[in-house]
């Protein structure tokens, strides 16, 4: 499963990177939030088969879905920029917790690495 959710996310993302390219604003309205859709279905999948713990899947997932917000806001329909703008920066606030729960240490410039 995880496999053919990789596979349809790239298809997703390329129809908007499409859009963009020909400046098609109706493929970017369905291609760009569903695309982000399939990547949060991407980090639960591998959550699920992974061996990380739920509080970093459930973290990502909180980035993504906050990234996927932000998304929306930002698209011509909505122009909504500092929601937009605050959305992404949640989402990245989250991130950093989310690696740093992985074991990341986010204050210097390498991972921990075991032996």
């Amino acid at each position: 499963m995880l496999i053919a959710l990789l596979v349809l996310t790239l298809v997703v993302a390329a129809a908007n990177w499409w859009s963009r390219w020909t400046d098609d604003d109706r493929i970017e309205l369905w291609s760009k939030p569903l695309a982000t859709i399939l990547v949060i279905g991407v980090a639960l999948a591998a959550g699920a088969a992974g061996d990380e713990s739920t509080i970093v899947v459930v973290l990502t997932v909180v980035a993504l879905v906050a990234c996927l917000a932000g998304d929306v806001l930002l698209m011509p329909q909505v122009d909504n920029f500092v929601g937009g703008l605050a959305a992404f920066l949640l989402g990245h606030l989250v991130f950093v917790v989310a690696l740093a729960a992985a074991g990341l240490d986010v204050f210097r410039n390498e991972p921990k690495i075991d032996p």
